[in-house]
């Protein structure tokens, strides 16, 4: 009866730390480049043509593009983030969204220490958020 009484203890406990569902961020659709490009590749092309349709059925929400730090550092040279969210921008715009409803984001600079920092300086991410103030 003790172990069942831990167990159910623990149970309860991870209940109580679950994440309220409206605080959770929104769904992205997440674009990679190649090393050294800004072009949008076929598999990128499909998911962005995705986030249009999303973006087109939920025309209350903004759509905020959201890429790598613009912000050099002593180990991370930006100079492909900004087109890389331009490009995606521009795809966004080509695949039928508003251009006003498109917002600019950045992800905080990379420490280039692991493996996954270098891949999140390829990432481009779209989301639909809610507007300011409604």
């Amino acid at each position: 009866m003790p172990k069942f009484g831990v167990l159910l203890f623990l149970a309860l406990a991870g209940c109580t730390s679950m994440p309220n569902p409206s605080q959770r961020p929104p769904p992205a659709y997440v674009i990679f480049f190649q090393d050294d490009s800004t072009a949008i590749s076929r598999q990128a092309a499909f998911i962005i043509n995705r986030a249009a349709v999303d973006a087109n059925h939920h025309a209350n929400k903004v759509v905020e593009v959201t890429g790598p730090s613009t912000t050099k550092t002593k180990h991370y040279n930006p100079s492909l983030a900004g087109p890389r969210i331009v490009a995606v921008e521009h795809a966004l715009a080509a695949a039928g969204v508003e251009e006003r409803r498109i917002v600019e984001a950045s992800l905080p600079p990379p420490s280039l220490k692991l493996k996954e920092d270098a891949t999140s300086a390829q990432r481009v991410e779209i989301r639909m958020v809610d507007r300011a103030g409604s």
